[in-house]
């Protein structure tokens, strides 16, 4: 935290990635690549709400990476998500506005979500989260859409581990991914 009701936060991913293709017993294709992927930074700022929580957030992705897992280019994001705590459920939604700045494309973003707290730790849940292109080039992909289930450890108030397996449930959206992430508050 940065002050009261405001946080910022640097991810760097490490990614890995493995892909075979057979058929009849002849292998078409075996791959694999893993690095360090383009870190991100965000900015978190909790909104005066009653009802809800608010939070206003803007991330910039930095094409820092390596060089086979960079999008290469600045992507950016503003939005804002609301969540309730209804114990033992909780439920998260929100919009954001994407631009990616070397090409010129603006998305909009959204996702919606429902868990619950299984103990004062051990949380499950299920999101659905995409992105809807605004303004694709021809023959570019438009919408993308993953129901992501999650399962997240809270080890201490600063911090915790998150589990997640994630499919695509559009036509254009990665078949199956699956992410480890922890996080510490300090």
């Amino acid at each position: 935290g940065i002050g009261a009701g405001m946080e910022v936060s640097v991810a760097v991913p490490y990614i890995a990635n493995w892909q075979r293709v057979e058929t009849s017993g002849a292998t078409l294709a075996n791959e694999s690549f893993s690095g360090i992927g383009d870190p991100t930074v965000r900015i978190l700022g909790t909104l005066p709400t009653r009802a809800v929580s608010t939070t206003a957030i803007f991330s910039a992705t930095l094409p820092l990476g390596n060089p086979a897992l960079s999008r290469n280019e600045i992507h950016t994001s503003l939005g804002i998500n609301i969540h309730k705590v209804l114990r033992p459920a909780f439920v998260s939604g929100g919009l954001t506005w994407e631009r990616d700045w070397k090409s010129n494309v603006n998305g909009l973003g959204y996702n919606a979500g429902l868990g619950f707290f299984l103990n004062h730790a051990l949380s499950v849940g299920a999101e659905v989260s995409g992105v809807t292109v605004l303004n694709p080039t021809v023959g570019a992909v438009r919408d993308s859409t993953i129901l992501g289930l999650k399962v997240a450890y809270q080890t201490t108030p600063d911090f915790g581990i998150l589990a997640s397996l994630n499919f695509g449930v559009a036509t254009n959206s990665p078949q199956t991914t699956m992410g480890v992430t922890t996080y510490w508050r300090f």
